[in-house]
Order: C-alpha cells, then structure tokens, then sequence
C-alpha cells in the first residue's frame, strides 16, 4: 500500500536527482510511496506505470535502468523476486509504524542506510529531514522544530501587512505610476504609529501640496520614506480673503467670472483718478 513520504528541498539540487529526466525524477518519488519502510520495493514496471504514470505514455523500464545508472536504486538479483532496493531510503524516511518486506539482505542494509541505533521516529521528535543523497548538509530554515509555524505566522503577518497598505497606496494620486514594491519596503520601515499618522494625514497632505501651486505630488514611497506629512504643517494653502491696498479692497485670485469683471472695473475707476 503507498505511504506518505518525506521530501527535502535540498533533492532538488543533488547531483544525482538532477542527472535524471524529468519522468525519472518522478518514478523516484513514486518509488518512495511504493516502497516498504525498509526500502524495499517490487520490480515490478506495469504495476509502478500503472500507480504512477497512469495517463503518461512511458516506457518505465528504461527509466528504472535511468535509476540504476545514476545509483538511486539497485536490484536484488539473488532474491526469487528480484525486488529493488532504494539507496539511504531508511536514513531519510522515518515512519511512526514501519513495516517490513522480509525480503531485505542483511549485506544490503549499509546500501538502504539501515542503523543499529536508527534515529526517532516522528512520534519521539525527529530532527528535520536532511538531503536524500548527502550532497549537502545544511538545514532548511522550514525543516526545524517549530520552522513551520514561523513561516507560516510570518507569511500571515506580511499578507496582513500588504493588505493595509494597498488600501492605502490605491487612493493614492499617483498610484498608477507608482513602484508599489518601492512604496511597500518603505511602509515596511515605518513603526504602527507610523503608518497611522502617515495614512490619516495623507489626505491633507495632498490637498496642501495641490493647494500650494505644485503641479504633482510626490511618489507614495517618497512621502513615505521622506515622512512627507510630518511637513503639512510648511504646506499652507494660498489666502483666499481679500486683501486691501491703499484702503481699496483687492482680490487676490478672482473665484468667478463675475468677481474677475468686478475687479477689472474696480482697478479701471481707480486709474482714471
């Protein structure tokens, strides 16, 4: 019956794994389910195309000599079944209920990575598992006790973090041709405190930079990055009140067309004086 396996990110890069097909790469993981919990598994072709490539059009004959030829697996020829035999598979793969296939050799238990003191199982606090073949010996940041649920809470918090801010950035006036990956490092920096002070501001400030004269507001990153509404208060819009001169009332941007007429007319009676 398949079991459950366990596969590292580092399998990825091994020599061996890589030298395989694409195909090749699959049969082996198929392998691994198909596989005793001693490493044991039977050579059997149509059964393993039939359980792993049932759709694919595939000769898996010539992919288990792929295997052979790159030292993945081997084969039991002195056994009445001829079964295959899985290299380092019992180093890597640590089942809570091993079961046996009884067909396993004790001069083969070096080749399948058989120990006399084997390692924990998952029910005792296993160590995370390390490269299949043994070309590298870091550990994967996602494999340590714990990794996962790191991962995890941090992946929460910064889909949390992107959601704020999008809300955000959206309505700001150049968004469109903003770099949001720019803006968003920039929000990253920025405390809780912040980032409320920086979004309940935002609009003020864009309204006193408009009212200002400027033609563009600053990028989202650079109001940002700058800490632009820490500066709102600099940014006074222009004075609408009346201005007088020389005791005459004077407008100093006409709002209508009326008051524009008003004023001409004004300073048209003045310069006749």
């Amino acid at each position: 019956m398949a079991r459950i396996r366990s596969i590292h990110p580092g399998i990825w890069t091994d020599d061996a794994f890589m030298s395989l097909s694409a195909y090749g790469r699959l049969l082996l993981m198929g392998i691994w389910t198909e596989a005793f919990d001693d490493g044991v598994f039977e050579w059997k072709p149509l059964t393993l195309k039939a359980r792993i490539f049932p759709v694919d059009n595939l000769d898996v004959n010539e992919l288990l000599l792929d295997l052979v030829h790159a030292g993945c697996i081997s084969r039991l020829e002195s056994h009445p079944k001829k079964p295959g035999v899985i290299r380092n598979f019992q180093r890597y793969q640590r089942p809570k209920k091993p079961n046996s296939s009884g067909m396993l050799p004790a001069e083969w238990l070096e080749y399948v990575g058989a120990k006399a003191n084997p390692e924990p199982s998952d029910e005792e606090g296993s160590e995370p598992v390390p490269h299949q073949y043994g070309t590298g010996s870091e550990k994967s940041p996602q494999m340590e006790d714990g990794g996962w649920r790191m991962e995890k809470d941090q992946i929460e918090k910064e889909t949390r973090e992107r959601a704020e801010f999008l809300d955000w950035f959206n309505d700001w006036p150049s968004a469109a041709s903003d770099d949001d990956d720019v803006a968003f490092a920039a929000w990253q920096k920025l405390s809780a405190e912040d980032r409320s002070e920086a979004m309940a501001k935002s609009s003020a400030y864009v309204e006193a930079a408009k009212g200002g004269g400027r033609t563009a507001v600053v990028s989202a990153g650079k109001y940002l990055s700058k800490r632009m509404w820490v500066r709102l208060a600099k940014l006074k819009p222009p004075d609408k009140r009346p201005q007088t001169q020389n005791g005459l009332t004077h407008l100093r941007k006409p709002q209508s067309r009326e008051e524009y007429l008003a004023a001409e007319k004004a300073r048209s009676e003045r310069s006749f004086r």
